[in-house]
């Protein structure tokens, strides 16, 4: 089952009832036409009775007056075309590993594989022991393997995703101390310079940070990288 939900969704333009708002031709004629392929497949469901959103965060969206939900599966003829496998990332060379793919989507999960808070989250609890730079390292690595030339790596723009505490392995001189939330950041984002590295991976798409503490609303950053 999926869910769509307004606001705070990027595909809430999908919701039946959606009205375009002063959008430029192109991008309305783009729009138009995932949605139509989008209702080609996917029909409304009711709501599940097993939970499949974070509840908290339900209750904060139902707070809006412009807040709408909608649950939606596969229509019956192309369930076989579908196939779900629960896993880990680091794994993903051995999901049919003689194949490459054209685009893998890891849309704010990057922190769970590292442990990593957003800096208004950080507790001294963290677990610092963790090598985050290694443990990104040999996930970009994997998907590099993975994707087809001029493939897709579609990331997420949670702050957590770009931002990464300093763990117990950053020299001094590659980290930066925040005074107001008592913790180190690393000087430069394992992630993004992961990569950058050789220029294997070209940044194509960007989107504006969710952030509540160390970027303005203005600042955006690459979540749509292109491999070479």
């Amino acid at each position: 089952v999926y869910t769509i939900f307004k606001p705070k969704s990027f595909d809430h333009f999908l919701l039946p009832d959606y009205k375009e708002k002063n959008t430029p031709g192109e991008v309305k004629k783009l729009l138009k036409n995932i949605k139509y392929h989008f209702y080609k497949i996917m029909k409304i469901t009711p709501e599940p009775d097993y939970e499949i959103n974070d509840p908290e965060f339900t209750e904060f969206l139902k707070e809006s007056p412009d807040f709408k939900i909608k649950y939606y599966e596969l229509r019956k003829q192309f369930k076989d075309k579908f196939k779900f496998n629960v896993g880990d990332i680091k794994d993903i060379d051995k999901i049919e590993p003689e194949k490459q793919v054209g685009a893998i989507l890891f849309r704010n999960a990057m922190y769970i594989e590292t442990g990593n808070l957003a800096v208004n989250q950080f507790s001294l609890n963290e677990d610092l022991n963790i090598n985050k730079k290694e443990i990104i390292d040999e996930i970009v690595d994997k998907v590099y393997d993975k994707l087809l030339p001029g493939g897709l790596f579609i990331l997420g723009n949670e702050e957590r995703e770009h931002l990464y505490i300093a763990d117990n392995s950053v020299k001094e001189e590659d980290r930066v101390y925040l005074p107001k939330y008592h913790s180190y950041l690393y000087k430069k984002p394992p992630l993004m310079n992961a990569l950058a590295k050789d220029k294997r991976f070209e940044p194509i798409a960007y989107s504006k940070v969710s952030s509540a503490v160390a970027f303005s609303e203005d600042t955006e950053v690459p979540t749509v990288w292109r491999k070479k």
